[in-house]
Parts: structure tokens; C-alpha cells; sequence
């Protein structure tokens, strides 16, 4: 009895019924959960086969008299979740009776293209049987309407991919079978077991039921639990009760070294597999779990100090890795020691080192240090700390630590004579420097290679269509370098650089596949840039999506302003904001913004955020959470330029509100709280320049990107150029004072530009 499947929507023509079916049974197993019928098949073949120009489609069997069955593909071909399939009940059967509750399954693997349902009936449903020759004629689309004697089976067949027989015994599990004879076992996995056994336990210690051991800690506080769950989470435990000792017998045990606290936050972990983590109990824990053998328990409370580090507790962090030996908690606390390293020299606890450890922070290559000398200081308080134990080692440390060839002559000069000599410099410095080291063969640290460059944002390659590059321009030396680009060829970001010179990116989109599609998806990603390896470091999303937003820096902490996003009915502007807190690694609403923005300016001044947009002027003070109004400009006009100059906001260019381009410059005095104009810039409409503000050595800078039409042998053409314009605040004049060497890039009207200082040798260049 075969009834076709009928033709899936999208399908370009019906299948033909004539065609041979591959046989794939479906038969009786031994019921493993009473209530529930189980169908499973493997349809990655007819996926295939059966998928639409738009992806997955569905295939539909209607049953009446007894249920409806919709079928589709809970997962696609490509790897991607398809549309879930559905099923319909309380349909009146032949003897009155209802399907039960329906359940919903997903693909037990993302990728898979599989089919999974599970109908719950009572157990004596009888089910319609197929109209046998004419499914049409029946009304129907598969299925008779009137009702059948009780069948051994329905068969279903579907040409070139499937047939099944499937016996109508509900409460009872099916397995596809091809041409194999149905096994005589089935293997299941409960997946909540584990968790319910926890609970369980968890239940059992909370009422002291079934405890078996006391294990009392320091100050005398006494835990009464079981031995086999602390055998289990630990070896210690284990080779404890296992081993034949004392203690194997003994109704309690006394443990040494192990806090009240931290003794209750391992047996939480032990019981309920999670940990409540801080400041204040991460070091003692972690001593804990290392007594008692739980390397899991170990990474979490590292990981957690990790997130915590700062040029107070970096040192301490690292002298506590290397007390117990962890790995991963002394390299990364080592690279933040090199990275800040400037700060953290003043530190009381760096004067605690011992000569091991200083030699392994200061003889690296990745020393963030513009200046040797920095090094040398660093030594000096160092020894000076404890000059009695430690200048024995003075020679050692400094032929170790110091490279003399970046040491300045003038410098060397200078030093003591007691500090000259365990340096071995002879009376004249510089033929010391060649003796000892010789200046060819003298790497440079990591932050002496640092140069201030201008990075652009949504930028494409010149030969590369329209594929996104993130050139670096260092306008000293006229090299150009490219940065990594932005994970998952993100646009529109927002973007920032910290006091610190940490990059950050947030949210954006990614760019569509369709040449016609116009609206984007907005994203919530955020990252930050590591100088080190050019790779962008994932941190929390965003609590929003959104295109455009804002990123500034204040009160240490990181805020996201605005932007848009397309839902709806269209394009919508965003008011809310976001703090993000680096030690949390988390964000948190905060007050929304007056009004919605997108292409709008933010600027920090002495804790407070300032926000401007066309006739809108507000800031932002994030200790109180509160928006206050300030005056306005005087040329209203929106998507300008606003950059932080000698106190004053600068407020560039910008479109009015007769959709007309301005070259309006007016700076807001913060402290007197007034506007005043400047100098126009000096760009014409015909150019269609687009502009960027920014702070380069010091002195306000305007990227510009011109586009200039040229006939030539009666043709047109168009040509841009990428310039530098330096503005002169006490003559009120804007200087060109760079031109790109080469169009290496082409700039979107949405690109950003920033500057930061960043590392040639980690770069790729490519001029």
C-alpha cells in the first residue's frame, strides 16, 4: 500500500510515482518511554534531493480520523538548523478518541539532516489506512477519510529516497532498518541522569542523609558529607579512603591548610558542578583545589584572576602562578606585566620579586618599553630595595637584563661608578658598547618598535574587489601596513582606542552575499585587538545589535552609544546604551539617550560623555546615570565630526537640513560653556570629500578622501586621492600636509578612521 509523498512546494514539477523506492524499514522496538511513539529517519539523501531554490522546504502527510503529520527537514544540507517539523492532534479517531500531547524534537546535530518526531497517543489508537490506487479522489492527501480495520503496518514510499513500513503500535520505539534484521538490544542515553543524580546528592548532603564522613578545616568548622562523591571530584579523597591509611577508617578527618570557605565552595563544586567566584575568595580556593587535586576547579579560579588582572595585582598574580606552578596563569600574568610594563615597575609589590623572576619579565623581547633606560631604573629600585641580599647579583641581572647598545651614551655617562662596574663599562661608554654587545647584533624591545599610525575601517583593496582590508598608515615613514581585519568581515563598527592604546570594536554587519540586498543585519560582537599576535580577542556581546553605535572611554569603563539597526518595517535609530566593565568582562544597560542617533559624535572630557547630533547637544555624567541638555551649535547640521582639541570640542563639517554638505567648523569651550566659529574648511562641493577627525601627534588632524572627475579624450573619469590636512589652531588654518603615496586602498562613504600606536614587526606591510 503505497502513498506518495506529495509534491513539496518550490518543487519545480511533481515527482514521478513510477520511479523505484529504496527500501528503508522502520520497525517495532521494545517500548523505552510507554507514552511516547518515536519516528526516526535518515532523510540526508532525500534532503538533498528535495531541497528549494530558498532552502528548506517542507513535505506534508494529512491523516484523517487520527492525527496529521507534518514532515520537514530539521536540519539543511549545508550545516545550517532547518524549519522544525510540526505535528497537529485532537483529531477524532474512528473510535472517538484524540491523539495525545504532542512533543517537539530537534536534530540531535546541527549539521545532520535528519527527522525526528515523537507523538504521544494512548496505546490502543487504530490508525486510517491508506487509500489504496487514488489519494486525489479521497479528499485527502495521502489518507481516506473513512476509518480502516486496525493494520499491521502503513507503508509510505518516496521515489529514489525512502520507503518504511511502520507498525501502528504506539509506545513503542522505531528503527529504521535497511535490509538488516532489527537488533535484539537497544542502547539509550538519558542525558538529565547525571544532573538528577546531582540533584539527588545534593539533596542528601544539604539534609546530612547517608553521610558516612566530617571533615573538619581550619578554626575547627566541620563539613559532614559522602566518600564517594569527594572520591570521585578528587584523587586526594580517593587515594584518602582507597589506600588502606588511618583515615580510611575513621569517622573524621582533619584537614590542614584549607579554609572554612573555601572548604564549602569545593563541595558546592562537588555537588552541584558550579563555584561562586570573587576577589576575595579566588586565591584561597584555588590553594584548595590544588590540595585536593581538582586541575578543573583550578582553570576556573585562573581564568577568573586572569579577567582580574591590573597593574596593582599583575605581579602578585604572577608570583602566585609561579608558587603553584600553573601554566597558563603565569604566561598570560607575564604578558601583562610586559605589556604595562612602564606602571607596574612603580609598583610596591614588583620590588618583591625574587632575581628569577625579574630576570624572566625583563630579558623578553616583548618588553613594552619606548626606552632601555626604563630597564635600568627598574633594576636599580629593585636592588635598592634590599641592597644587602640582592647586589651580589647585581652584575648578573644586568648582563642578563641590560642590552647597552639602547642605552643612550649620554646616559651611560651618568651612571655610577658602582652601577658602571657590574656593568664592565670601561672609561669610555660608547667603545664599551661595542666590546660588550656590539650594536648591529642588539634586538629592539617590542615597544621601542611602536609608531603612531592612522587605521582605516571599511576600506578595500585596490586589486581585491570588494574584499575589506584595514590599512595603517605611518605617516613618519611613509610605510603602510595592514592590520588583521575584523572577524567575520564586520563593517560599520564602532570603534575605539583606549588611553591605554587598546583597540576595541563593537557590533556592525556582516556584508550580504546578494548583489541586490540593501538592509543589513546588525551584529553584537566585540573585540578586542592584541598588538602581540594581530588577532582580534572575542569579549562579551553586546547587550544590542547594532550598526554605527559609538564606543568611549570613561571612568574606566567602556560605553556604547547608539546606532541603528533594520527590524520591521525598516531602518531604526537606537537611544539605548550600554557600559561594558573589562574586569567583568560584562555589559549593563545604562540611562538611554534623550533622543535615538545614529551617525552621531561622542567625545570624553573629565569624566562625563558629550553627545552631538544636528540641533542636539548633550552629556552624559555616568556616576549620576543622567542626560543634561547644553546649548547648541549655531549651524545645526547632522553627521559631523566632533574631536577633543585643548579642551574644546570641535565640531566639523556636517549635512544641514536642506540636505546640503557644509564646511562649518565651530568649537565648544567646555569650561565657559559657549560656541564659537572658525575658519571654514577649505573643500568645495565638487570634490564630494569625506572627512575624519582625529588626534595625530598631538595636533588635530582631518583624513580626506577626494574624488576628482577628469575628461580625457572626450571620457570621463574619476580618480581619488587620500589626504592629511593638519589644522593650525593659533593661525586658524587647515594644511595639506600628506598625501597617500598610492590609491592602496579604496575608502567606503562609512569608513573610520583612529590612530594608534601599533608594532611594524607584528604587522604585515604593504608599502
Amino acid at each position: 500500500m503505497d502513498a506518495h509523498f506529495p509534491p513539496i512546494q518550490g518543487d519545480p514539477k511533481p515527482r514521478d510515482p513510477s520511479v523505484d523506492a529504496t527500501p528503508c524499514v522502520l520497525r517495532l522496538w521494545p517500548p523505552a518511554s510507554p507514552a511516547f511513539l518515536w519516528l526516526c529517519v535518515d532523510v540526508s539523501r532525500s534532503a538533498e534531493r528535495r531541497t528549494g531554490e530558498n532552502g528548506c522546504q517542507w513535505s506534508q502527510v494529512t491523516g484523517r480520523g487520527d492525527a496529521s503529520l507534518g514532515v520537514g527537514w530539521v536540519g539543511d544540507p549545508t550545516g545550517g538548523v532547518g524549519s522544525t517539523h510540526t505535528v497537529r492532534s485532537g483529531d477524532p479517531g474512528p473510535g472517538g478518541q484524540r491523539v495525545g500531547p504532542v512533543k517537539r524534537e530537534r536534530s540531535p546535530r546541527r549539521d545532520s539532516a535528519s527527522l525526528a518526531l515523537r507523538l504521544a497517543a494512548p496505546a490502543s489508537r487504530t490508525l486510517a489506512a491508506p487509500d489504496v490506487g487514488n489519494d486525489n479522489r479521497s479528499g485527502g492527501r495521502g489518507y481516506t477519510s473513512r476509518p480502516r480495520r486496525r493494520m499491521d503496518a502503513l507503508k509510505f514510499s518516496y521515489p529514489d529516497h525512502f520507503s518504511c513500513v511502520c507498525a501502528p503500535e504506539v509506545g513503542k520505539l522505531l528503527q529504521v532498518q535497511n535490509g538488516t534484521p532489527p537488533s535484539t538490544s537497544y542502547n539509550g542515553v538519558d542525558a538529565v541522569h547525571a544532573c538528577n543524580i546531582l540533584q539527588q546528592l545534593k539533596s542528601l548532603y544539604d539534609d546530612a542523609q547517608l553521610t558516612d564522613i566530617v571533615v573538619e578545616v581550619d578554626h575547627g568548622q566541620t563539613f559532614s558529607c559522602h566518600r564517594n562523591v569527594l572520591a570521585a571530584i578528587s584523587p586526594y579523597f580517593r587515594s584518602m579512603f582507597t589506600s588502606g591509611l588511618t583515615e580510611s577508617s575513621q569517622r573524621e578527618v582533619r584537614i590542614v591548610g584549607v579554609e572554612s570557605e573555601s572548604m564549602h565552595l569545593v563541595l558546592d563544586y562537588a555537588y552541584t558542578s558550579r563555584v561562586t567566584l570573587s576577589e576575595s575568595n579566588v586565591q584561597a580556593l584555588f590553594t584548595a583545589a590544588s590540595i585536593f587535586q581538582i586541575p578543573a576547579l583550578q582553570d576556573q579560579c585562573a581564568q577568573f584572576m586572569i579577567s582580574r588582572l591590573d597593574p596593582q595585582n599583575c605581579i602578585g598574580v604572577y608570583m602566585f602562578a609561579d608558587a603553584y606552578g600553573h601554566q597558563e596563569l603565569g604566561e598570560r600574568s607575564q604578558d601583562y606585566i610586559r605589556k604595562k610594563f612602564v606602571c607596574v615597575s612603580w609598583e610596591q609589590e614588583f620590588l618583591q620579586m625574587t632575581k628569577e623572576q625579574l630576570v624572566s619579565i625583563l630579558n623578553n623581547d616583548d618588553l613594552n618599553v619606548e626606552k632601555e633606560e626604563h630597564v635600568y631604573e627598574s633594576i636599580v629600585r629593585w636592588l635598592e630595595h634590599d641592597r644587602p641580599a640582592r647586589e651580589v647579583h647585581l652584575a648578573e641581572v644586568f648582563s642578563l637584563c641590560i642590552r647597552l647598545p639602547l642605552l643612550d651614551e649620554a646616559f651611560l655617562g651618568r651612571i655610577p661608578p658602582r652601577f658602571a662596574c657590574a656593568l664592565s663599562l670601561s672609561k669610555d661608554p660608547a667603545e664599551a658598547k661595542t666590546r660588550l654587545n656590539g650594536t648591529n647584533g642588539c634586538s629592539q624591545r617590542l615597544g621601542m618598535t611602536a609608531s603612531e599610525m592612522v587605521i582605516c575601517f571599511d576600506a578595500a583593496h585596490k586589486h581585491s574587489g570588494k574584499k575589506q582590508t584595514v590599512p595603517c598608515l605611518d605617516t613618519a615613514t611613509g610605510r603602510v601596513f595592514k592590520l588583521c581585519k575584523p572577524p567575520n568581515d564586520l563593517r560599520e563598527v564602532g570603534i575605539l582606542v583606549s588611553s591605554e592604546n587598546d583597540i576595541y570594536i563593537a557590533g556592525g554587519y556582516r556584508p550580504s552575499n546578494s548583489e541586490v540586498s540593501i538592509d543589513h543585519r546588525a551584529e553584537s560582537d566585540f573585540w578586542q585587538y592584541e598588538h602581540a599576535g594581530n588577532r582580534w580577542l572575542p569579549r562579551a556581546p553586546l547587550l544590542r545589535a547594532r550598526i554605527g553605535c559609538r564606543l568611549v572611554h570613561c571612568c574606566g569603563k567602556l560605553y556604547a552609544l547608539g546606532g541603528r539597526v533594520y527590524e520591521g518595517d525598516g531602518r531604526n535609530a537606537l537611544k539605548s546604551v550600554e557600559c561594558y566593565d573589562a574586569r567583568d568582562n560584562c555589559w549593563t544597560a545604562v540611562s538611554p539617550m534623550p533622543v535615538a542617533m545614529e551617525f552621531h559624535s561622542a567625545v570624553e572630557y573629565k569624566d562625563r560623555i558629550y553627545i552631538l547630533q544636528g540641533e542636539f547637544f548633550f552629556c552624559f555624567d555616568p556616576r549620576k546615570d543622567y542626560w543634561g541638555h547644553l546649548a547648541p551649535m549655531g549651524v545645526s547640521r547632522s553627521q559631523g565630526l566632533a574631536a577633543l582639541h585643548k579642551n574644546c570640542i570641535y565640531y566639523i563639517a556636517g549635512i544641514c537640513r536642506n540636505h546640503q554638505r557644509t564646511f562649518t567648523v565651530e568649537v565648544y569651550d567646555i569650561e565657559q560653556n559657549a560656541w564659537s566659529r572658525k575658519r571654514d574648511l577649505p573643500f568645495d562641493q565638487a570634490t564630494s570629500p569625506y572627512i575624519k577627525a582625529m588626534l595625530l601627534q598631538g595636533s588635530l588632524h582631518l583624513f580626506v578622501r577626494a574624488t576628482q572627475v577628469m575628461v580625457e579624450e572626450h571620457v570621463f573619469r574619476t580618480s581619488r586621492k587620500n589626504s592629511l590636512y593638519q589644522y593650525d589652531d593659533e593661525a586658524d588654518v587647515w594644511t595639506k600636509v600628506y598625501e597617500t603615496p598610492d590609491r592602496l586602498w579604496d575608502l567606503g562613504r562609512h569608513f573610520e578612521c583612529v590612530v594608534a600606536k601599533l608594532y611594524p614587526q607584528c604587522l604585515q606591510k604593504v608599502l
